[in-house]
């Protein structure tokens, strides 16, 4: 209950307020997304939980695990495929 808790508020001056889930972008989305790449979580038995831990070096930049923001993904599609389909509709 407390992770769930965790997940739906932030302390904002000091009061609990609601994260609005459903007006986030896709830049905030991919915000958390690679902040979440650089975690890895750590089970603790004895303890019976987990902890996230900090990923190490240039793990990150090994894998090509990165999120792209949506202005250079419409730059690329605007620079390199849209010509491409505007060139077959044209015709032979």
């Amino acid at each position: 209950m407390s992770a769930i808790r965790h997940l739906a508020y932030i302390s904002y001056n000091k009061i609990l307020q609601r994260v609005d889930f459903a007006n986030l972008g896709p830049e905030e989305l991919g915000s958390v997304y690679e902040s979440l790449l650089e975690l890895h979580p750590r089970i603790n038995i004895d303890a019976g939980g987990f902890e996230l831990i900090s990923a190490t070096g240039n793990e990150r930049k090994s894998t090509g695990s990165y999120y792209t923001p949506t202005s250079l993904i419409s730059a690329l599609l605007d620079s390199s495929l849209d010509p491409l389909l505007d060139e077959k509709a044209a015709g032979p």
